[in-house]
């Protein structure tokens, strides 16, 4: 506090003298005029400036008070032995289900728990894309092509997207055992995906997990059956259900390393497929 107002005294003096040396060949009443003036403006200006560091003080201070950790106070609650040793386990699960997703956080990923928070990044995605998208996808085209909230919207969120200028390719895994109800969704959503201008590719399951591409490349990315990289930047990796083929879970990640291998994966893949489904 004494320093501010030893640095709010001295700005007056400053001013002041500052409004004298300029006026200093004028009257005496002009002199005292034009420092008062110099004065004033100077101790406004030092005011505005003292205020706007005690708030930015204020905010720091207020964030490390308010704002404590979180993990530490759950940690303290765990160490109590009035808490019930059920709540305790429960507790102890999230916690370090938590302090593992931050370590993620931290590090570019980011896990979608389930089928809503996969589809939901999945339409921002291509939302936000400035320039291209490349994907595998093994979800059944029932599931692409049905009532549910991802086939209602898919069409016309690619559309949008597409009419900005966004390239999208897109590579089918089939699994070549679709029954009539699979085929006739197979062909809907060709017809549907021609029709809004992206570039299709098809190569059948078992070509697909056969290949070297894939023997290369399941480790680091997971088993990636289904994936979609928005520019080059932004890896999505889907996890589906085996015998449904919806999806179930997934994660986001800006890694470098894996976008990369998920891009260099879905070239060579994309080199030996098919411009047509592959016949049975």
């Amino acid at each position: 506090m004494l320093e501010q107002i030893l640095v709010f005294v001295s700005s007056l003096c400053v001013s002041g003298i500052a409004g004298y040396f300029l006026s200093k060949k004028s009257s005496v009443r002009i002199i005292f005029r034009d420092s008062f003036i110099s004065s004033v403006i100077g101790g406004t200006l030092c005011t505005l400036i003292l205020v706007q560091c005690n708030l930015t003080e204020f905010s720091r201070l207020a964030q490390n008070q308010f704002r404590p950790n979180l993990l530490a106070q759950v940690d303290q609650k765990l160490q109590s032995s009035l808490t019930n040793s059920l709540i305790s386990m429960a507790m102890q699960e999230q916690r370090t289900r938590i302090e593992r997703q931050l370590k993620q956080l931290l590090q570019g990923r980011i896990e979608l728990a389930d089928e809503g928070e996969v589809v939901r990044n999945w339409f921002n995605g291509f939302d936000r894309c400035a320039s291209s998208v490349i994907a595998i996808n093994y979800v059944s085209p029932v599931y692409w092509t049905g009532r549910n909230e991802f086939g209602v919207k898919q069409e016309s969120v690619q559309g949008n997207a597409l009419q900005r200028g966004v390239s999208i390719r897109r590579l089918f895994v089939l699994s070549m055992q679709e029954d009539e109800k699979e085929t006739e969704a197979l062909n809907t959503l060709i017809n549907q995906q021609k029709s809004i201008g992206v570039e299709l590719r098809f190569i059948s399951l078992r070509d697909f997990t056969q290949s070297s591409a894939y023997r290369n490349y399941v480790a680091s990315l997971n088993n990636p059956l289904d994936i979609v990289i928005f520019d080059l930047v932004t890896l999505l990796v889907t996890e589906t259900d085996p015998t449904s083929r919806r999806i179930q879970n997934g994660f986001l990640t800006t890694e470098r390393k894996m976008v990369d291998d998920g891009r260099n994966f879905f070239e060579r893949v994309w080199e030996i497929s098919s411009l047509e489904p592959p016949r049975s």
